[in-house]
């Protein structure tokens, strides 16, 4: 599935702030949306709306080797609407953890670093879920790498991603 599509899947208003975070990047968190899927996602904007702004439209007729001009467009673009950038990341930051959450494996301990990566990825935000071990607590290694702290961290993300999606969907 591509990126743009797992905000779709879960419900997440896409903004051309949030398309610039994803071709630009932003502190730790690198780019993961090439300029292809933007003209694609511009392209079907155009389709989908006759009445779609300017820049939409060049942008939808844009080569995806200008990358210089798609973004200087997707700049603008994201400009005129105005959204707060840490707010649209934070939609980043939630696919991200879904997309983790959902391609777990069967190892406590593989899961475990795996979430811990993605975290890391996000600069440890304060209203993480995650546990590391030895981080701000005495849990020690044997106790932290087991399917019951696997379990108990599961199941904190998996709350945590209910309030995240409804704290987004309330400040659309």
């Amino acid at each position: 599935m591509k990126l743009l599509e797992k905000f779709e899947s879960i419900q997440i208003k896409i903004t051309w702030t949030a398309i610039k975070i994803g071709l630009d990047g932003i502190n730790n968190f690198p780019p993961c949306l090439n300029p292809k899927e933007v003209v694609d996602y511009a392209t079907q904007k155009v389709l989908l709306n006759e009445n779609e702004q300017y820049e939409v439209i060049l942008l939808a007729g844009e080569s995806c080797e200008k990358i210089k001009e798609i973004k200087q467009l997707v700049d603008e673009l994201s400009r005129r609407e105005n959204k707060d950038i840490m707010e649209e990341f934070r939609k980043w930051r939630l696919i991200y953890i879904v997309d983790t959450i959902n391609n777990l494996s069967f190892d406590p301990v593989k899961n475990l670093l795996d979430i811990g990566d993605a975290w890391v990825m996000f600069e440890f935000p304060s209203d993480s879920p995650h546990i590391f071990q030895g981080v701000g607590n005495n849990i020690l290694p044997q106790d932290y790498y087991t399917q019951q702290m696997f379990d108990e961290i599961k199941i904190r993300h998996k709350k945590w991603i209910e309030e995240e999606l409804l704290y987004l969907k309330r400040n659309e």
